[in-house]
Formats: C-alpha cells, structure tokens, sequence
C-alpha cells in the first residue's frame, strides 16, 4: 500500500520527524512508518496531550498484512484467563513493553480477531481522558459483529465519540458524556469476556432434557459420558479407565470441548454438545375487549424452537449437554412448549405452570413496566392473600473515605409496623460495620410463607438500594428480583423483603413531604450536621495518630444520631400510612402494588373504563365547573362517552406497527430563551393554571384503530409527514428543528423541516401563515372530549372540598360563643375537617399523569445473575449478540438489548403537548413580536410589563380547539364571543401573574433568573400604571390570595424612591425565581482562586465553608458580563452496570468543578474529574 504522507501527519508532530517533507515522502512504506511512531513518542514524551492520539490515518501498512494476527498478538500483549464460578470468563491482555505500542490498526484487528477466535460474549477496550484517567468501554457481540469485521470503520467510530453511539453505552453523568468525545484510545489492555464451556464437579438438574444423571467429584465428567457410550455401542469390548483415558489426553482439571475430538477419535464415537438453551421465538397474540381479563389477553406462541448446538452437526445419535461446568447423556428432549408459560414465554420447567397470582405479576412484570395493564384488570384472578403483612422502614447515615470516596454507612434504623402501622420495633446501630448488624437483622426477620414484609426507604433507589445490595451480596444474602430503571434500583427482595422507594410515589424531599402532609413526627432537619460528622470522619482517617477519634466522636453523639436517623425512619412510617390511605381512598389502588406514581395513575386512569356505567353522565357536577356555563358540557354527537374496555382498543398489536411513526411527532413543552445574554427591569412571568390537566378536559382525543392515508384529512385527528418550507418570519415558530445529534429544539429556525406533526400543530400552522406540504399518516375516525373526565373529575371536586377547608375559619375568634363553649361554629367546623394530606395528594394526581402518556420506550433489559441458570433464562429475554457482563461481588450485572412494546397510547402524550403549546400559542405568543417574548418555560411566559397590559386589554377569541359552543361563554377556557378578556383567573387554562415588577436575566434555555428588593418600601409605587389587584400587591411586591375580582385600576404616584422595577431602588436584590441546568442555586459555591482544583479534600471543605460564595445572583451577573464561570459541585455519581467504571454498581462522592460557558446554549465541562470509583 502506499501508506502515509507526510501531509497526513499532525502539525504539532511534524518537528518531531527529524526529516522533510520531500524526504520522508521517498522512504518506503514501512520506513515511514517507524519514523512517524518514533515522532509519536518524542512527542509525547515531551508532554503533548494524549488526546491526539486516535488522529493517525486508518490506512494499514505492508507490514501489517504480512504478519499473522496470532503471531501479532503474540508478540505485543500477555493474556491472562480469570475464572468465574458460572461459566463466565475473561481473557485480559496486557501490554508486553509499553515502548513497543502496535498503531490502532494493528490494535483493532488484533481485538477483532481474538473476539472471533474466543467466540467472545463482550469486549472491553480502554479510553484515556485529557487528565489520563482511564475509562473502560464495552462492546456486545453485535457491536462486534457489525463493526470487527471491518477494522476502518470500527477505528472511525471509535473517533467520532459521543454524537454517533456513546449515548447507548454510557447513561450516567453528563460530564462523561460530554468530555468521551475528546477520549484516546489508550492501547495498555483490552478484555474479551466468554460465556465458558467446561466440564466440571456435582451433578446438573436441567431444563429443557432429561440426563443419565452422571455424578462423581472430580474433573472426569466428559470421561464418564464418553465411557458409558462406548459401553453402549460396543457391549463385548473391554472399557477403558479414566485413567487410561487421561493419560492420553495429557490434560489436567476440568475437561473442555477442545477435548470432545480426542475422544471421539480414541473411542471411535461421534457425539453432539448441546448446552440447556434454546433458540426461541414468539408471536405475541394479545385481545382486547369487554369481559376480558389480564390472563386471558395474551398469549406467547413458540415459532422457533431450535436447540444450541456447540459442537457436533446436531444429527448424531448420542448427544451430551453442558451446564453448571458439568457434562452429562442427553435421554429425552423436551419441546419448549411444554417448559415455557404460554401466557408470558418464560421459562418456568417443564410440565410445571404459575398460579393465578404469580401470572398475574409476571404478565405485569414483562408487559406493563409501572403496572400498565395492556387491558384492563380488575383484580379478578388475583389469589385471595391472607397473609400477615409488616412494614420495614430504613435509613442509613454514611460518609464518605478521604482516600478512596467509597460510601460507608455509618449508621442505620429500621422501624418495624404492623398492618395497621403500629410500631413494633426500633432498630439502630451506630458505628462503621453497621451493615453487618442491619444483614443478621433481615436475616432473622426472614419472612414465613404466611408473611409479606416490605422493605421501605426514602429516594433508597437512587442511594441506598446500592448500599443494601452490595453488602446483602457480600454477606451471602439473597439477592433477588432486582428491578432497575435506568441507573436507579426501584425495587428488589432481599432475603424474602419487598423492597419499595415512596419517594418514586410522592417525588419530592422528605423533609418537604413531612411538611406537605403535616406528619405528626416531622423529620428532624438539622439536628445532625452531615458536614461535621464527614470532617471529623477525614480527620480521623487521614491521620496516623487519630484513627479512633470518629468512634469516639459517634460515642458522644450516639444519642443525637439515634434520635436522628430513628426518627427519619418513624416519619417515614407514618407519612407511608397517610399516603396509602388517601391513595386508595382517591384512586383504589394500593402503591405497594406500583413502583412509581405516574404508572399508577395510569392504572387508576385505565380502570375507569372497567366499570360499567348504565346512565351517560354529565361531564362536569355542581361544584365541578365553577361558571357553571350551559358552555360547559358537550353535545350528545360532539363525543362517545368511553365508559367499557372495548371503546378503548389503542393497546393492540394493530396500534403497536404505528407506534414508533406516531412518536416522532412528540414535541415536549416550549422551553426556550429568546433574547438571550441580557437583563430587564420591570418584568412579569404568568403561569397557566394546570395547563396540562386543562386540555387533558378540554380537547379532543381518539379512540378506535387509526387508518392509514396518503392525505390529510381535515377535522380529524391523524399525524403526518410534513414538510414545513417557511414559518412567518414575523411570529414566532409553531414547530421547532429538532437537531438530529444533541435533540436540542431549536424555536428560531427558519428554514425548511421535515417533520412528523399531528393535526393540532398542522392546523396552528396554517392559521399563522406557515407554507406545508402534508404528506401521507394515519387518521381517526373517532375521537371523544371525554376521555379523561372520570379519572379528574372526583380529584378537582376533593381539592375544592380540600380548598373550601382550609379557607374556612371562624369570623369572630377570641369572641364566637359557640367556639369559646367548646363547640365549633360552622366555619370552624369547615376548617377542622381541612386534611392537607388529601389535598397534596390530589396535585400529585392530576400533574403526574400526561408525562406517562409519553413515556419513552425502554429497550435494555439489567438483570443480577448468579449461576449459569439465571445467564441462560437472560439470553432468552434478550436479543442475541447484545449481552454484556460486569462483575458485582460474587453475581453479575446483565445487560442486553430487547425488543421495546408500546405499553401506553403514546399519541394521547403527542396530543396533549401539542394542544398545550397551541394554548400558550394562541393565548399569549401570538400577541406578541418575536422581540418582546423574553422566554418561556413550558406554561410560563417572561414579558414586560406593557405587553401583559395589551395582552389583557385585546379581544379574545375561543382556542379553536376547545370543547365549548362557539356561540356562548365558555366556562372552561375563559373566552367569549366578546371584547371581554377572561384571560385571567384561577380556573384551568386561565392564567396568573407568578412574578410582577421583577428585574429579570436571561442567559441561555434553563438558565435564568429574577430577583427583587429585599425590604419593600411602605408607600405605594411611584410610576402610574395598571394594577391587577387580584394578583399584585404593590405594597408587599407578593401575590395575594385574596377572591377579590379582577380589576384594573391606577395606583397614585406617592414615593420617588420607587424605580421603575416597583420596589425600592435602594433595597437589596433577591432571588425570587430562577433555574440554572445542572447546577443548585444557593447550594453549590463559585470557584474561588486559591483552591486546586485537583484537591478533591480540598474542594469539598470549600464547598461546605461558610466563608464560599454561594451561587446566586451574581453568578448570573457575571455569566451575563463575562460569559462564563466555574462552579463547584458536590454530587452523587451513581450508574448501574458501569463498563466505564468496571463495576457492576458505581456509586461515589463526586466534588468537582463545572466550568460553564455561554453560547446560545451553556456548556458544561468537568474541570477536575475527581469522581473515584466504588467497585462493588
């Protein structure tokens, strides 16, 4: 080959070649080789970056065809074989001389063929970052497959980073994410792991055969099989011993399949080597329909059903099977239909099948992620369960090493409820080594097959699940069951325990739960410095002479810390009890039964439609609509009232084959900052009141199967292909780009876009004056305004109810007889029955079902296996080739890739987002210029002062959308056939001023902020303008709750010390709203000069200094100003199977420093990369 040019070498190398252009040109191929590998080191060797080590050519040389891969690999690498106890193995090769490095070429198709020469599982390759910190990367066999076997294209994958594939492998913080791209490939090792083969001791039980049952306690199994079937063929001649058999071998241990031909040919016998698998496929076949239960809708049909040959031709008349390194005579086959549930396709052993009840929660389990019932279920099959059930709630307390960042806990409770949530028993231990104490616990309580016990903590799957799964693990617990969501741990069993997380229900801090719900035993918040106790723990530990100082210091704080962590786990008890009473008492559904709170509202939506209703009713009741306006319900033909299962036949098969061209018309709220980099005075943010549940009730949704067409069909809901070829240069865009690299939607393009938009947003285009061209979709006959009445309608009426209570109060305290009597006059009696528990829960509700609508559709399966049986049953879950193992203690973490099911209607979530952007559309955006909208965040607007005052006093007109008669009031939307705005208010769809006379700075999309004077004057503000008394208090500068109505008036000019913000000039600015992606206003602290940045100590006693600036105000000052700064940030690094890290679970304190700039959008880099790894 011609090899490289000169021209083809970096610049910053080129002096390091010690020859000319024209010179180094006319060497031969291989000349010029060696010398560019000689300039490569000086130059390192003189202090470049490493970075720039993948920018060679992917040309090979002469020199590299002629040598043989074997001999190659050979000569540059060492390999070493490390067991595992399942048949899992790895081969690692090391580097001989790190002087003698082989180019990426020569390295790469050394990697491919050892792949293919170990018939290789996954393989592990090595990055180096810019601060030489080692990453590892992980290829599954289909990686392998699509990019080994042509070693250029691989080598350019590999240099294009994160834009093209590193998003699959890596989900985990955004700093790895973002800096992989500037990763080299380092060369020093790489890892081929191997799903092993080989014989070995004790007896096997299988799955899909029946066997001789061989059994012996050596390594002769192999031997054995091959002996009986020599006695079998040839009954008259003398069997060989093993003995004689092993000698001739000449092999010592276990006996593999290289040994398989050696005694075929000794013995004169041919035999198959199958392993306990099967090659499966299934045809899914799911109805639908009135009186249908879970159990009865799906069916697994078997399609495929091939065995796993791994040596042999598959015809041969004795066949032997492996499994559990142990080799034995295959007697009978069984077919895999009569060892798989012909309701889910598991694996459950032959002739064997589940109850009622353990179907029930595998079809949940395998089709419904979040409890999401392809129909619906009433609970019909479900056993009776008389069980005795407990609760078990847990916290722990931990620290963090100075030297290695691992997390240890250093103390733990647990509190032990009945089923009425009467406390048992009190558990704690102080002390590092609490985890043992915490292990016997669960031990003993291991629950009986009469007992159900949960195991309950709070944010536990994003913190201490990992904690209880690796030391459960390293303590010999069981460990199973283990259900992972992203790098989250949402459920588990532990030892028999039901491991639950409530904050996956309520989503919000458990002191600000504890507060929300008024819990009698409120979170002891601050009694336990956290930052103290971390100190004396680094103290303690970076000193030779003071390694007893933190026990003594938990001594003397033992009974603070115990009243501490004691208490967390009694509020959490409690605060797990209101919850479930008002979730079951508003929804009937029991959040044992659910893992988060958007999968059960979703169940508790789908049940509506299994109760039967005879009587249609009315859509909104007395006390449901406020106005009460004849406008309010629809016409009998404007919609079917969807009551019964069949109505709503979206979750088919038929829907599923649409289901991925329907979701790419999914466009998320309009977060979006248009005049970027600049601040403003005298500014207004208004809110849409419940925007999402308002036109959840207030537009049209389809039901029935959709149809395909090569057309648009107005006045009928479908979703398109469209070609949008101008947006009005004068408005706003309806539609944005979507970049097709970072997804990022870019609202100010103008250009031409293809797209795929659902009928709302082609209609609002068009009525703007956009130029499209719809092109072929699908379409609905059918739709209904309906469809979401009967889950919301008894939410808004209890949060009234809720609402009336707590304003209610006795007119005539200190002075009512009948208070003053002991007996409650009728507004106090209103106000007694206030329960704050019910009203929060009712919000969490009513916010927390559309997102489920959209939900994205996962495609990897995790799993913990822990015997070649459990890596067997995740082959057949998984896609083959996908699969990838990463050690966790004495168990695996699995991952691999599976076919994702359209589990809920995702066009209802394209629906819903699209009638919400058109409501802020039509409502605000078009009202004004593209240079008077500051920003917006999904159902809030940023605009002055002037344009809020236009936007009130034009005519409205009804959203074109909307449920209501054209020819009357709406009492849902607010609007009229008249000149009278109704634009604000406190009804769904109306909206408030969430923030007036406010200075405001817009840096980038989620990043900004608004702040006001700190000590507002006493007189009134000094400018005339109008005031919507209903909202703004001029006086205070806060809104008031006050039902006064709306009216605009003229305040009177009193104070020149009023500026034209409306508070006083000379008081200090406060943050009042802000939002600042990825970093924690208030928190997190600017980067001060005399801290290193690699001092990871060092950054964390800054961090939590008195004497550190928080971030606040001035840090957006100083991104408007300067645009850029550094920030400090203290976090949590988790990711579940972490091939970047090596580890099954990676959990670490990560205390680093964020440089971010400014450009359109902020970028974030990780200035110190301090995260140390927790190998678990």
């Amino acid at each position: 080959m011609e090899g490289i040019k000169y021209g083809d070498i970096p610049e910053e190398i080129r002096p390091f070649l010690g020859v000319d252009e024209h010179q180094f040109n006319t060497l031969p191929p291989t000349g010029r080789l060696f010398i560019q590998q000689g300039a490569r080191s000086a130059w390192l060797d003189a202090g470049a970056p490493r970075l720039s080590s993948m920018r060679y050519p992917i040309e090979r040389s002469i020199g590299d065809r002629e040598i043989d891969l074997s001999q190659m690999t050979e000569r540059y690498y060492e390999r070493h074989k490390r067991h595992s106890t399942m048949g899992i193995v790895d081969y690692r090769f090391s580097l001989r001389n790190a002087s003698d490095v082989p180019t990426a070429w020569q390295y790469l198709s050394m990697v491919s063929y050892q792949s293919n020469q170990l018939q290789a599982t996954n393989v592990t390759l090595q990055y180096v970052g810019n601060d030489d910190t080692v990453y590892n990367l992980s290829f599954s066999r289909n990686d392998l497959e699509a990019h080994g076997n042509d070693v250029s294209k691989l080598l350019d994958l590999l240099k294009k980073g994160s834009a093209e594939w590193i998003k699959e492998l890596y989900t985990g913080s955004d700093y790895l994410q973002d800096a992989i791209a500037t990763y080299s490939l380092a060369m020093g090792h790489f890892t081929v792991t191997v799903s092993h083969i080989q014989g070995g001791y004790g007896k096997m039980i299988p799955d899909y055969y029946e066997t001789l049952g061989l059994e012996n306690n050596g390594h002769d199994c192999l031997i054995q099989c091959f002996i009986h079937i020599f006695s079998k063929e040839n009954p008259r001649a003398a069997v060989p011993s093993v003995d004689l058999l092993r000698k001739q071998i000449v092999e010592q241990g276990k006996l593999g399949l290289d040994c398989v031909p050696l005694l075929e040919e000794m013995l004169r016998v041919h035999v198959d080597v199958l392993r306990d698998y099967r090659h499966l496929e299934f045809d899914t076949h799911r109805s639908i329909g009135k009186g249908v239960s879970l159990i009865d809708s799906i069916k697994a049909v078997i399609t495929r059903d091939d065995p796993v040959v791994v040596y042999g031709s598959g015809n041969n008349k004795w066949k032997l099977l492996y499994k559990d390194n142990h080799f034995d005579i295959i007697t009978k086959t069984y077919a895999a239909s009569e060892c798989h549930c012909p309701h889910t396709g598991n694996f459950i052993g032959y002739g064997k099948q589940y109850s009622k009840k353990q179907l029930v929660r595998e079809l949940k389990k395998k089709y419904q992620p979040d409890a999401e019932n392809l129909t619906q279920y009433d609970g019909s099959d479900d056993e009776d369960d008389d069980k005795d059930v407990y609760y078990y709630f847990f916290d722990y307390e931990t620290v963090f090493d100075p030297k290695t960042m691992e997390i240890l806990p250093y103390a733990y409770a647990i509190v032990k409820c009945d089923r009425g949530f009467n406390i048992l028993e009190r558990q704690h231990h102080i002390g590092l080594g609490c985890d043992k104490h915490l292990s016997n616990y669960l031990f003993r309580e291991t629950p009986t097959e009469d007992e159900t016990k949960y195991l309950i903590g709070y944010n536990n799957s994003r913190f201490d699940n990992f904690l209880l799964l690796k030391y459960c693990l390293k303590h010999n617990d069981f460990v199973g069951y283990a259900r992972f969501a992203g790098n989250t741990i949402v459920s588990a069993s532990i030892n028999g325990f039901i491991v639950r997380d409530l904050c996956r229900i309520l989503n919000m801090p458990l002191d600000s739960a504890c507060k929300a719900f008024k819990i009698e035993m409120p979170k002891l918040t601050g009694a336990v410095r956290h930052h103290e106790v971390q100190m004396k723990f680094m103290e303690s530990h970076l000193s030779e002479n003071n390694k007893g100082e933190f026990a003594e210091y938990l001594i003397q704080m033992q009974n603070t810390i115990r009243q501490y962590v004691v208490r967390d786990c009694e509020s959490l008890s409690q605060l797990y009890h209101i919850t479930k009473n008002t979730m079951n008492a508003l929804i009937k559904l029991d959040i044992e039964d659910h893992y988060t709170l958007a999968g059960m509202t979703y169940a508790a939506f789908k049940n509506i439609f299994s109760e039967k209703q005879k009587n249609k009713e009315k859509i909104f009741s007395e006390g449901f609509c406020k106005a009460k306006s004849p406008g309010c319900f629809p016409k009998e033909n404007e919609g079917e009232n969807i009551t019964e299962k069949e109505n709503l036949p979206i979750l088919s098969k038929y829907y599923e084959r649409h289901d991925r061209f329907v979701r790419k018309a999914i466009i998320g709220g309009r977060s979006q900052m248009l005049l970027t980099k600049r601040e403003k005075q005298d500014l207004c943010a208004i809110d849409c009141v419940s925007l999402y549940p308002y036109v959840m009730l207030n537009r049209q949704y389809p039901i029935g199967m959709p149809i395909d067409t090569k057309k648009y069909i107005p006045g009928k809901i479908g979703v398109y292909n469209v070609i949008v070829h101008t947006q009005c240069e004068d408005k706003h865009n309806v539609v944005p780009l979507r970049d097709e690299i970072t997804k990022r939607l870019n609202w100010l393009y103008k250009g031409e876009i293809k797209t795929v938009l659902c009928n709302v947003d082609i209609e609002c285009l068009k009525r703007h004056g956009a130029n499209i061209t719809v092109n072929d979709g699908i379409y609905w006959k059918q739709s209904t305004n309906t469809l979401f009445d009967q889950y919301f309608k008894p939410l808004i009426m209890e949060k009234q109810k809720q609402d009336i209570y707590r304003d209610s109060a006795c007119k005539r305290p200190g002075v009512c007889a009948e208070c003053s009597s002991g007996t409650l006059c009728a507004d106090a009696s209103l106000q007694s029955q206030y329960n704050p528990a019910i009203r929060e829960t009712c919000k969490l509700l009513m916010n927390s079902l559309s997102g489920k609508l959209a939900q994205r559709l996962y495609n990897t399966e995790t799993e913990i296996v822990r015997n070649a049986g459990d890596v067997d049953r995740f082959y057949t879950r998984t896609i083959p080739g996908s699969q990838t193992f990463v050690q966790l203690g004495p168990a695996f973490i699995a991952q691999g890739k599976k076919e994702p099911i359209a589990t809920t209607p995702c066009v209802y979530g394209v629906l819903i987002y699209a009638y919400a952007r058109e409501h802020m559309y039509e409502s605000i955006l078009k009202h004004l210029a593209p240079d008077e909208l500051y920003g917006m965040d999904t159902d809030s607007a940023f605009i002055t002062q002037s344009c809020l005052r236009r936007i009130i006093s034009s005519p409205s007109t009804c959203t074109p959308t909307c449920r209501c008669e054209k020819d009357s009031a709406c009492g849902i939307c607010g609007s009229s056939n008249t000149n009278t705005n109704d634009l604000m208010g406190d009804d769904f769809g109306q909206f408030k001023i969430e923030l007036d006379h406010c200075n405001g700075i817009f840096i980038a999309p989620k990043c900004y902020a608004f702040a006001r004077g700190t000590s507002p004057c006493d007189i009134s503000r000094s400018t005339s303008s109008l005031v919507d008394r209903r909202f703004c208090d001029a006086k205070y500068g806060l809104m008031s709750l006050s039902p006064k109505p709306t009216v605009l008036v003229e305040s009177n000019p009193t104070c020149s010390a009023f500026g034209s913000t409306g508070v006083c000039e000379h008081s200090e600015p406060e943050i009042i709203k802000a939002r600042f992606k990825g970093v924690k206003i208030g928190k997190d602290i600017e980067l001060e000069e005399n801290v290193d940045i690699d001092d990871k100590i060092g950054l964390y006693k800054a961090y939590h200094s008195n004497k550190s600036t928080k971030v606040g105000l001035q840090t957006f000052n100083k991104l408007l100003n300067d645009g850029k700064c550094d920030v400090v940030c203290c976090n949590i690094d988790k990711l579940v199977s972490a091939p970047s890290q090596n580890a099954g679970l990676y959990l670490a304190n990560h205390t680093f420093v964020k440089e971010i700039t400014v450009n359109n959008h902020l970028h974030i880099t990780d200035k110190s990369n301090t995260g140390i790894n927790i190998s678990l």
